[in-house]
């Protein structure tokens, strides 16, 4: 659930600002909201946090041994010292490349008089003579004309290079070449130079990353005295008295008040106003703490006052996955990897990780899937075995002919079980809400979902199986009029008739109705992902057989092991893609979620 949190006035003496921040940040439950504020310790504080994490970014990561770093762990670090260092590379590895960049076009300009330089230039007309390069075309070349003597120095498929001696007294045709400011040779040894010292810095980094750790100890005090320095500089101030504004969850308002008693401060408790935003704390319960992994690697966070769908999510999910794997072969891999961990975390005395169980339960529900489904590794004549067949659930064997169309109509059946779930809430929570007229508006779109089905059921699978009901017309027609009647109740019932009935409303409407339909079928991704699978599964197989019969043993195991391992990483993948995607945009949307809140970020800080 999202907890409910309290908007939090704090008032101290002005004279106690940082004395106040060290007392707010050991309590450590409020969400801070303070104006940006710069001073000169906040300014060195964030200039040596840019540095370090500068440092960080230009570092290799270190191939270390456990000795390695046992020894490294005993060896007293300096790490402002390994940052000074890393910078100071990093910089003149940035000038050396922009000294190569030029010395390697200076090489490719004067390429073309290979070792003649300045001074042997000089020596020419010293005698009289005028010398002169052109770089011109095979048909150039041959309508050249020159006063003096011409000679071919280089030719190759397209171009001649011409040396052209001339006397002193007489004109150069135009377009000679550039002079060299010096030699090729001079150039190349210059930027073997520069090559060689960036391959040194590049040793040299090397060496230092065994200081990475140190500097990711030293970066995380830093961060905090920023956070601190941030909240202390931030605070206002008028006269003697110093207050600023925060969130806290309301469970733990009592707290706060008992700490700012303790302390001597004025703290002032109240309810978020409607048109402001807290930040958000998700409260996960029971099983619902499976999808916390999820959670944190998608990186979204509900609206204040949206909800929270973790429960839901994390059902569908499941089912979602098994689906797109759609192979009971590879959900018993990833339950005995899964497995695997949770025995060597209770043998080491240590709970396992949410994600391992949460694995556990996916692959689990892959194996159902892919048993019902009659899938192994993508090898049909597993079936051919009686304790395989007999899992196989008939209309959806993938191997059946036919059974196309049946997987076909579990995927509209989770649909409309997706996205009516997330209409019945809806009409739960108007019903609980000020305006109760508007829940009728939800059963309007809980019917419109009713026909849409009937209707995907008979454009895609069988219209002999599953013929358009009449019923289904009226369900879409009488469930939009619903929509358009209700969905704009707010105070005065025909103001709110009128307004549904608006050239704009009229046109959202028609367009909603449509992305109904398209919502549902979004869902056949779920088939066609896993027909791949199946597909690349089953191809996996052919080749190593045809391999095994042609180069023997080996080759055939590694294109197994090699096309499996492929195909479920990129299951793992369509999971992501598709599986979330199908709970963030069609089962949210149903649901009027943005996802466009902020996560709870108590202000914590110990001395």
């Amino acid at each position: 659930m999202i907890v409910p949190m309290k908007k939090a006035h704090i008032l101290s003496l002005a004279t106690r600002r940082k004395k106040t921040t060290h007392e707010l940040g050991e309590l450590g439950i409020v969400h801070v909201t303070v104006q940006s504020a710069e001073n000169d310790r906040l300014s060195d504080l964030r200039r040596t946090q840019e540095r370090m994490q500068r440092a960080l970014r230009s570092l290799p990561e270190a191939k270390q041994s456990r000795v390695d770093e046992q020894e490294s762990s005993i060896v007293e670090i300096d790490p402002i010292h390994a940052v000074d260092q890393i910078i100071g590379l990093v910089d003149e590895r940035r000038e050396l490349d922009d000294r190569r960049q030029r010395l390697e076009l200076e090489a490719e300009q004067v390429a073309p008089w290979d070792d003649v330089g300045p001074a042997d230039l000089e020596r020419i007309e010293q005698v009289g003579l005028k010398p002169a390069l052109y770089v011109l075309s095979a048909d150039e070349a041959e309508r050249f004309a020159s006063p003096g003597r011409v000679f071919t120095v280089y030719q190759s498929k397209d171009r001649v290079h011409l040396l052209v001696i001339a006397p002193a007294d007489e004109e150069l045709p135009e377009g000679a070449y550039p002079r060299p400011a010096r030699t090729l040779s001079d150039v190349e040894a210059e930027l073997g130079e520069t090559r060689e010292r960036c391959v040194e810095i590049e040793r040299e980094l090397s060496e230092l990353a065994s200081h990475r750790a140190a500097i990711e100890r030293e970066l995380d005090p830093v961060e905090r005295e920023i956070e601190f320095e941030s909240v202390r500089a931030g605070m206002q101030e008028e006269g003697k008295v110093l207050w600023f504004t925060g969130w806290v969850p309301a469970p733990k308002a009592s707290a706060l008040r008992s700490h700012a008693k303790e302390h001597g401060w004025g703290v002032l408790i109240s309810d978020p106003a409607d048109d402001e935003e807290p930040p958000v704390l998700v409260e996960r319960r029971g099983v619902s703490k499976l999808i916390a992994p999820v959670f944190d690697l998608i990186n979204t966070t509900p609206g204040y006052r949206e909800r929270d769908i973790s429960l839901p999510f994390l059902l569908f999910l499941t089912v979602f996955f098994a689906m797109i794997l759609s192979d009971a072969g590879y959900g018993v891999l990833l339950l005995g990897v899964s497995l695997f961990f949770i025995v060597r975390s209770k043998l080491g005395g240590a709970s396992p990780g949410v994600g391992v169980l949460l694995l556990t339960v996916m692959s689990a529900t892959t194996v159902v899937w892919g048993a019902m489904s009659g899938v192994w590794f993508g090898y049909e004549p597993i079936l051919e075995n009686p304790f395989f067949a007999q899992f196989v659930v008939p209309e959806i064997n993938a191997y059946a002919p036919g059974s196309i169309e049946g997987i076909i109509a579990v995927c509209f059946v989770l649909a409309l079980i997706h996205l009516a779930l997330a209409r019945i809430w809806n009409v739960v929570v108007e019903l609980r809400g000020a305006h109760k007229l508007k829940a009728l508006a939800e059963l309007g779109w809980l019917a419109v979902l009713g026909g849409v089905f009937n209707l995907a059921l008979t454009l895609v699978v069988s219209e002999e199986q599953y013929p358009f009901l009449p019923v289904s017309l009226y369900l879409v027609i009488g469930g939009l009029i619903a929509v358009l009647l209700f969905a704009n109740q707010e105070v005065n019932v025909l103001k709110g008739i009128l307004a549904g009935f608006s050239f704009t409303n009229l046109i959202a409407t028609a367009l909603d109705g449509i992305n109904a339909f398209a919502d549902t079928m979004s869902y056949l991704r779920l088939f066609a992902v896993g027909l791949a699978s199946v597909e690349i599964a089953a191809a996996t197989n052919d080749l190593a057989a045809l391999a095994g019969e042609g180069l023997g043993f080996v080759p055939a195991v590694l294109i197994i092991v090699f096309g499996h391992s492929l195909n479920l990483a990129m299951g793992g993948l369509s999971v992501l893609v598709h599986g979330v995607r199908l709970n963030m945009l069609e089962f949210s949307g149903a649901l009027g979620m943005e996802w466009s809140g902020s996560d709870y970020r108590p202000f914590r800080y110990n001395t």
